[in-house]
């Protein structure tokens, strides 16, 4: 059995807004959003883009093309060999959800076949 010691973390979550720092045209901006829909992104409520990480450098990358209004919340501490991780939840209220998962697949790759790498 695999089992990662973990502590449940209840009640450390802040509503905060992430600037538009990379201010890209719509069209760019939206490459960056399919590559991640295709990959990490899921869904919170149907409609809103969310994402699991315990990677901190993701929370910024993501949020940089999911900018506006979030909701972070720390889920879980994860005690591993290589240290202490968390697990971070972030939900974008500022977007709504425009492709399925399995639509962003496709567009990824319809894009990689034409020569735009951005999405990846």
């Amino acid at each position: 059995m695999n089992f990662t010691p973990h502590i449940q973390i209840r009640g450390i979550s802040v509503s905060a807004y992430f600037p538009d720092v990379l201010k890209l045209p719509r069209e760019r901006l939206e490459l960056l959003q399919l590559g991640w829909r295709a990959s990490d992104e899921g869904n919170e409520r149907i409609d809103r883009p969310r994402m699991n990480t315990t990677q901190p450098w993701q929370v910024f990358a993501w949020a940089a093309v999911r900018y506006g209004s979030l909701y972070i919340r720390v889920d879980l501490v994860n005690l591993t060999r290589e240290g202490v991780s968390t697990t971070i939840r972030i939900i974008i209220r500022s977007w709504k959800q425009k492709w399925s998962k399995d639509e962003a697949i496709d567009l990824v790759v319809s894009h990689f076949r034409h020569g735009e790498w951005t999405p990846l």
